[in-house]
């Protein structure tokens, strides 16, 4: 099975979802169809929270508690879109498209980050093992001339 960042599964998550949803599909319809290709976890904290939302006949207060016991930052700012939107019962589509494209932005700053960590990270590696060897090869043909000439 192959490990997905939180970040990167709801990005793809939610334009997946984005996209069934202007198809004409239902959000909550959309969310069964993509449940099974999530990860565990998500699959169960997801389910959790429609089967709730089905059994209450208070959504707002579902969406208002659910948002507030979660610890996921990421599942919270898609709780928190998808409890805006039906609210106002605007389009979704929208909003979920917005979300990937900054969970997106996200993913390429953290690599950004990595990238210019791992040119500091290689610096010892560098002193420590290629610096010498360059000087050795460097300076072996200075040292046979000086002791050669008689400097030593």
């Amino acid at each position: 099975m192959q490990h997905y960042n939180r970040k990167e599964e709801f990005s793809w998550f939610s334009y997946t979802l984005a996209l069934l949803i202007e198809n004409g599909q239902s959000w909550i319809q959309s969310t069964y169809v993509l449940l099974p290709t999530l990860s565990p976890t998500l699959q169960k904290e997801l389910h959790v929270f429609l089967e709730k939302l089905f059994e209450s006949t208070e959504r707002k207060k579902i969406f208002e508690e659910c948002i507030k016991n979660q610890k996921d930052a990421v599942l919270k700012r898609f709780l928190s879109i998808l409890w805006q939107c039906v609210e106002k019962g605007s389009s979704l589509s929208e909003p979920l498209k917005n979300l990937s494209s900054d969970l997106n932005f996200e993913i390429e700053n953290d690599l950004e980050k990595k990238k210019h960590l791992l040119s500091t990270k290689m610096l010892l590696p560098l002193f420590l093992f290629i610096l010498p060897s360059v000087m050795l090869i460097v300076l072996t043909p200075l040292f046979l001339y000086l002791k050669k000439s008689g400097f030593f």
